[in-house]
């Protein structure tokens, strides 16, 4: 997603608008989850048919600016500048490449890297930790720890999250949730809700996806491709189709625990939280 369109009037105005229609969908929707994976590939689609509107509409602003030079009047210069700069920069964002390690051997090693650490549990050593815990949380405590997230929490946990990393398969960045968190926060609060009774993450959350990146040496080689050295936001070697709702309830889990951080930790700062899902 181009995010500059995100602080167009026009393409809010259009956006709160359907999305006003695509919230009166929800009762044809077995679920929450499933219900949200709608919204978001229509989100996808209504973004992708704004930005070629967009772009055929500058197009023909820019022939325009073209005609006026040629014609003759220099004020067209500047704006014809400022056209083309932005094409540059869209075309710089388009191109760019995180954490590229030139010299990290292929992608073999990578998987050793992954699984070589494995180890069996020592049940024997794992029992007399367990039993030698001397602080744990009370009832209270626990209680209100295991209780729903908030939509005030979530939103800490969004403002705390970087922008200008890639999306997911649903092409929706965190500068999207940022900007339209007051019409959206709500939802995905009861999205996270629906996950929880449903013991799991809709179809579209848990599809992995996997991008290749590239090294120095010749592109067509398989040996200068590379997987990301960490797959961001899921366990068990998954990389969610969306990094953020992920991301997101990680990030709502630590705001909540954290104020009790200082009541479980010992002085060797070991912390256990029974109980915890």
């Amino acid at each position: 997603m181009n995010t500059d369109i995100l602080t167009e009037a026009e393409y809010s105005k259009q956006f709160k608008a359907r999305y006003e229609g695509w919230r009166t969908l929800r009762p044809a929707f077995s679920t929450g989850l499933e219900w949200w994976d709608d919204v978001k590939s229509r989100i996808k689609q209504f973004t992708v048919e704004y930005c070629v509107a967009r772009a055929l509409r500058r197009r023909e602003e820019f022939l325009l600016l073209c005609s006026r030079e040629r014609n003759g009047d220099s004020s067209a210069l500047h704006a014809i500048q400022q056209y083309l700069d932005e094409k540059l920069h869209g075309a710089r964002v388009r191109a760019r490449v995180h954490c590229v390690e030139a010299e990290e051997k292929p992608t073999i090693k990578f998987y050793r890297d992954v699984t070589k650490y494995a180890a069996d549990v020592d049940e024997g050593l794992q029992k007399s930790l367990l039993d030698n815990i001397d602080k744990t949380p009370s009832k209270d405590q626990n209680d209100e720890l295991g209780s729903l997230l908030t939509v005030d929490e979530l939103w800490k946990a969004v403002a705390k999250m970087k922008g200008g990393k890639a999306p997911g398969s649903d092409g929706i960045p965190v500068e999207f949730y940022k900007r339209f968190w007051g019409i959206v926060g709500h939802d995905l609060r009861d999205v996270f809700f629906s996950a929880f009774l449903a013991g799991s993450l809709s179809l579209s959350q848990r599809t992995g996806v996997i991008t290749l990146l590239p090294k120095s040496g010749d592109p067509l080689e398989p040996k200068n491709k590379r997987p990301p050295t960490g797959f961001k936001g899921g366990g068990r070697g998954q990389c969610p189709a969306s990094p953020f709702e992920h991301a997101t309830g990680s990030k709502a889990n630590y705001v909540e625990f954290s104020f009790f951080i200082k009541y479980l930790c010992n002085k060797r700062r070991w912390y256990f939280w029974p109980s915890c899902q």
